[in-house]
């Protein structure tokens, strides 16, 4: 059953508060999240740049490489479950926890910098993805209630922000490393990463300032037990509809991750192509979100979900091929990781929407905790399983693998019976 449309109140969407200041105003909030958004990825895709180096000065094999990498997966995948129940109830302190976020950035980088050894570097890791990790429950929460009849084009802009860090991150990283990290390979990795630190404390009390009082206002007028939210978010975990999202979300990441964390050693490694032309690829690959992030996310409130989705994935196949045709061509490999960026992580927030298109609303973060909670544990074992296939097939097999994954995710969304937004209503198709 379709729910019915509901009249738009004075302060504009529903949702929306009264507007009265400007940190009131929903175009504002979405800003302001997009830029935080910005500084979580900018940290965590510069560490991903500077792991290579790290892995020459330690001397560990790929395996091993792979371990780090899935220590950041399984943080975020087993902390986001109970998180999830947690923010939904705690949304008095949304902005105090935003804030924590740049503090915690701080805190993982000092670590990663200070490691003495490989296990470690392993909590370090482990400890970088989780500011962000934690960033993204209470702003899915906050665009999905703010933003109800452009839920797509909100998320998908709150993406573009983390696409501006992902690219700024690599190119910073890039040049820091070509200044500061000698040919020999030496330990100068550990500055590069300590002069993150500061960028992370500044942010602090811009994002206090801007973000301290959004989970004041603009929420359910009703608390829900948390008994009751736990019984609601199983229920909802239960409907065929929503596994199928989440198996197309798991399907999608497993190659996503793959060319996330691994395309940059491939470039320096596979591609012979210097440290700083690593950077320019991967802030295309991850930048290009930025433009085409928020327009794949309007069209898909407009004429569904699936109509963007189904394309993406299947373009993104083809390109993940022919990166390995293009050999060390610094030119080809620039333009294919440019084609791959406005789907690299707009189809993820995508998938998301879907999800929050039919999630009750007050329960966003607890459904979306579930959702990336699962995913994050489910995915964790990728890395080390994609070092072993690099170890033993070359890692130009890499490409392969995720080609494979995308399409074999666009088989399975394409008999997923997703209803478009426009049909589902304001509260969020709750009652079908």
């Amino acid at each position: 059953m379709t729910s019915p449309r509901l009249s738009t109140p004075p302060g504009g969407a529903i949702g929306e508060p009264p507007k009265g200041s400007l940190r009131d105003d929903r175009r504002f909030l979405l800003v302001n999240l997009s830029l935080g958004h910005a500084m979580a990825h900018c940290f965590t895709q510069s560490f991903t740049v500077v792991l290579p180096y790290i892995q020459n000065y330690m001397g560990f094999g790929d395996v091993q490489y792979g371990l780090l990498l899935a220590s950041r997966q399984l943080s975020q995948g087993a902390i986001n479950i109970p998180l999830g129940f947690m923010i939904d109830a705690l949304r008095r302190y949304w902005g105090l926890i935003f804030t924590g976020c740049m503090v915690g950035i701080a805190l993982a980088f000092t670590l990663a910098g200070s490691s003495p050894n490989y296990w470690v570097l392993v909590l370090a890791s482990a400890f970088v993805a989780f500011p962000g990790s934690v960033w993204h429950l209470p702003a899915f929460a906050l665009l999905s209630q703010r933003f109800p009849e452009k839920r797509g084009f909100a998320l998908a802009t709150h993406s573009a922000g983390g696409n501006v860090g992902g690219t700024v991150g690599p190119l910073a990283a890039g040049l820091l490393i070509w200044l500061l990290v000698s040919q020999e390979g030496g330990g100068e990795w550990r500055w590069v990463l300590f002069i993150f630190i500061a960028p992370a404390l500044l942010m602090v009390l811009p994002i206090f300032w801007t973000l301290h009082n959004v989970g004041s206002s603009g929420g359910p007028t009703q608390r829900t037990p948390m008994r009751q939210r736990i019984s609601d978010a199983s229920r909802l975990m239960r409907r065929p509809v929503i596994m199928a999202i989440v198996g197309v979300l798991l399907l999608r990441g497993l190659g996503f991750n793959a060319l996330n964390n691994w395309a940059p050693k491939y470039l320096e490694d596979g591609a012979n192509q210097p440290a700083f032309w690593v950077g320019v690829d991967m802030a295309l690959y991850i930048g290009l979100g930025i433009i085409f992030g928020p327009i794949l996310g309007l069209i898909s409130d407009r004429v569904g979900r699936k109509p963007v989705i189904i394309p993406g994935l299947l373009i993104s196949a083809g390109l993940a091929v022919l990166v390995v045709m293009a050999g060390e061509n610094a030119l080809y490999l620039a333009l294919l990781f440019a084609a791959m960026g406005p789907f690299s992580h707009t189809l993820s927030q995508l998938l998301q929407a879907s999800v929050l298109d039919i999630t009750g609303r007050g329960t966003e973060a607890t459904a979306m905790g579930l959702v990336t909670g699962i995913q994050g544990l489910v995915l964790a074992g990728s890395p080390l399983g994609v070092g072993l296939m690099i170890d033993h097939l070359g890692i130009q097999t890499l490409f392969y693998y995720s080609a494979i994954i995308f399409a074999v995710a666009t088989v399975v969304l394409i008999v997923v019976p997703i209803s478009r937004p426009a049909e589902l209503g304001p509260t969020e198709g709750a009652r079908q």
